[in-house]
């Protein structure tokens, strides 16, 4: 039997390889549970004895060896087989030797703790719980404890943690002993305890009763106390009512006052999921004893919970939903099988997934891309694999939505201060069908605005901004942002951005001063940057008076220039700088105008300019005469293929008259009739066609496009003036 002194002893002699005793050495004595021993056996468990639980004791060798270990119980240890094991200390440093003696088989002592009443009222009804252990305290299940009671002998077999109880009723006044008795089995030694408990007479009853069988976790439960035998002399009763688990576990409920002869006590059901017994105890100053009242069972039930944020769902795509289930205590739950089913106007399917241990789930769902835009409910079913978790469905509310995408997004690849960003292109829905809306589309980088548009006819958008400031020069990213309607389509489109590359550059200006020496303008071109300084090491392309050349900057950005003067009286002189990306500087282009006011060097050119014009004139006039008959079949099948949109296809026939003829009656019905701004956009796709084919000149068609809407959509015949002025328009000419 375990007990602090065993009682028992090991006995032996420590000798070396000749047989001969050694004297001194330390011999420790352990107990050790064969189950405790694993693959590194022994040895390895006493590798470092100083931390093994289990020492039964030690002893050192006498003088011949010879030793004597006295056994006293481990602090730690188990019933059943054990390895009686010497360990014998090393000397001078040496390693120490494990040594087993037998295996043993250890009984252990037991202990019975009882929790019961010392004084009862006649009729009570009471618990008496307690619990089975052995000498370390370790729970011993699945045995059988005797109650003794008013002369019957009740058997309770001990459950999970060695627990026990049962509901006693006290039926006679006076003094009782309440024994719980062990008989030992197996392994385990017999042990008992008893209470005394005192009887008192007395009249008063207690009655508790409910209205249903099974509750969630978290309700609310109206308990009816029903009292009967009361007397004013007994004052103020105060009741505690509370949950007896399955286990012999109490969960406290409330305490108050009772008012006779019956009450009503609203408590909320706080315990974890099971099966309980309502138990009350009320007392007074007055009375001997606390009255104990067991009522009825009621069953708890858990309620899993899932949390869904907003489902705002897209339209025929895989959509991912993250959720977290947990119970009604806020604990997560794992195991749960979660399926969202969908409603019938959006196919009904079911989607599923289970909850993995910290109650985390995920869903994957598909919309049907064909499911109209609006509002829905969708029902989410939870089935807890767990004893008393029924299943349970929720609502949540579901948004069929649709994605945006941006089409045909034009941008400039690099800006500058005096480059503004013009971005535009044309918003889709998930049909591919065009949005409008007022003031939905921005630009921005970073927390700054720069630009708001709205959609308008076909989703077009334009967006022209200056980049702020304080942006430095580099790559940047610029984002377009739909950010969604404000009208009553708010909630069905999804918001959507796309980032912009844009190069920031510095700002470079060019000047140009210039003087006239005999037949040559000789000039000084400067590159300068945003602060007004020059530019080294800059190329500028320089057209001046027909000819082209190449010169390169200086240390302050400045370059000479020399050329012959024209023969005309007014020339033009182009400077073009490409910019260069690597030193974040932008392009430039400049023209200036330099008239020679009369002089002796344009004199001797006065007839060849009037024999040049003379013969302009008389070319002019012969090609007028001759393609007079053939204007007017050109310029309706002109107008013909621009109304069914084959510029290409008519410009590759040559037939460039006839536009500039549609060109030039458009912008005479323009003046007319006005212009609609929602399609300039439109105008504008179509003539930057005819301007990158070389078909309209770029600056006068600048000038026109606001001016040519409603010409482009009319259907009215081309008038005889516009045909007259075909010829003025090819030679140069405004018209009238």
């Amino acid at each position: 039997m375990l007990s602090p002194t065993l009682g028992e002893s090991v006995e032996g002699v420590v000798t070396d390889d000749r047989g001969e005793g050694v004297p001194s050495l330390l011999i420790k004595a352990f107990l050790i549970p064969e189950k405790i021993v694993g693959e590194e056996g022994l040895e390895g468990l006493l590798s470092s004895p100083e931390s093994v639980p289990y020492s039964a004791g030690s002893g050192r060798a006498s003088q011949d060896g010879s030793f004597r270990i006295g056994l006293v119980a481990p602090a730690q240890g188990e019933a059943g087989e054990n390895y009686l094991v010497l360990y014998i200390s090393g000397r001078g440093g040496s390693a120490g030797r494990v040594h087993v003696v037998s295996t043993v088989e250890v009984v252990s002592s037991t202990y019975i703790s009882l929790n019961a009443p010392e004084s009862l009222l006649l009729g009570d009804k009471f618990l008496v719980k307690g619990s089975l252990t052995d000498y370390w305290h370790q729970p011993i299940e699945g045995r059988s404890v005797r109650i003794l009671w008013g002369g019957e002998e009740i058997v309770i077999p001990t459950s999970e943690g060695g627990l026990f109880f049962r509901t006693l009723t006290a039926t006679a006044e006076g003094t009782f002993k309440l024994t719980a008795t062990f008989r030992g089995e197996g392994l385990y030694l017999p042990s008992s305890y008893t209470a005394t408990i005192i009887v008192y007479s007395g009249e008063l009853r207690a009655t508790l009763s409910f209205e249903g069988e099974s509750f969630f976790a978290g309700d609310t439960l109206q308990v009816e106390v029903g009292i009967s035998g009361y007397t004013p002399q007994m004052g103020r009763l105060e009741g505690s009512l509370f949950l007896i688990g399955t286990d012999g576990q109490d969960y406290p409920l409330t305490t108050e006052e009772v008012t006779p002869p019956s009450d009503t006590l609203e408590v909320v059901l706080n315990a974890p999921p099971g099966v309980y017994t309502l138990s009350l105890t009320l007392k007074s100053p007055s009375l001997p004893s606390p009255l104990h009242v067991i009522g009825g069972e009621l069953t708890l039930l858990g309620r899993a919970l899932i949390s869904i944020e907003s489902l705002q769902l897209p339209r025929g795509v895989p959509v991912k939903i993250d959720s977290v289930v947990v119970a009604s205590s806020g604990e997560p739950l794992g195991g749960v099988r979660v399926t969202l089913k969908l409603p019938e106007a959006l196919g009904g399917e079911g989607f599923v997934g289970t909850s993995s241990p910290n109650g985390s789930v995920v869903i994957y769902l598909t919309i049907p891309p064909t499911a109209p835009l609006g509002f829905y409910n969708a029902t989410v079913y939870l089935k807890p694999p767990l004893p008393y978790y029924p299943p349970l469905n929720y609502l949540f509310p579901l948004i069929v939505a649709s994605r945006v995408q941006f089409v045909n997004i034009t941008y400039p690849s690099w800006t500058s201060r005096d480059s503004p960003i013009k971005v535009s292109g044309r918003l889709l829905d998930d049909a591919g069908q065009p949005l409008e809306g007022e003031d939905c589309i921005l630009l921005h980088i970073g927390g700054d605005v720069l630009a708001r548009s709205s959609l308008y006819e076909g989703g077009r958008f334009t967006l022209t901004a200056t980049p702020p400031p304080h942006l430095p020069p580099g790559n940047m990213t610029f984002v377009l942002l739909f950010t969604g309607f404000e009208d009553e389509r708010a909630a069905f489109y999804l918001r959507e951005s796309i980032p912009l590359q844009i190069e920031v550059l510095h700002q470079t200006y060019l000047t140009f001063n210039y003087s006239i020496e005999k037949s040559y303008v000789r000039g000084e071109i400067r590159l300068l940057d945003e602060e007004g300084e020059g530019i080294e090491g800059a190329t500028l392309e320089v057209v001046a008076g027909g000819q082209r050349m190449m010169v390169h900057t200086g240390g302050d950005g400045s370059a000479v220039i020399s050329y012959a003067l024209p023969s005309i009286r007014t020339h033009y002189v182009t400077v073009t700088y490409r910019g260069n990306f690597s030193r974040h500087l932008s392009p430039a282009q400049e023209s200036w105008r330099i008239t020679v006011e009369g002089g002796s060097d344009l004199g001797r050119n006065i007839p060849l300019l009037f024999y040049a014009l003379s013969a302009a004139i008389v070319a002019l006039i012969v090609v007028q005469v001759l393609l007079y008959f053939r204007r007017l079949r050109p310029l309706k099948e002109a107008r013909r293929a621009f109304e069914r949109e084959e510029l290409y296809r008519f410009v590759a026939r040559g037939r460039r008259r006839a536009v500039y003829a549609l060109y030039r009656e458009f912008l005479r019905r323009m003046r007319q009739r006005g212009f609609d701004r929602r399609r300039e956009e439109t105008l504008r796709e179509y003539f930057s066609r005819l301007e990158r084919l070389g078909v309209v000149d770029g600056e006068r068609l600048k000038r026109a496009l606001p001016h040519l809407e409603r010409a482009f959509y009319s259907t009215t015949p081309l008038s005889s003036k516009a045909v007259k002025e075909v010829g003025r328009l090819m030679e140069g000419g405004e018209g009238s």
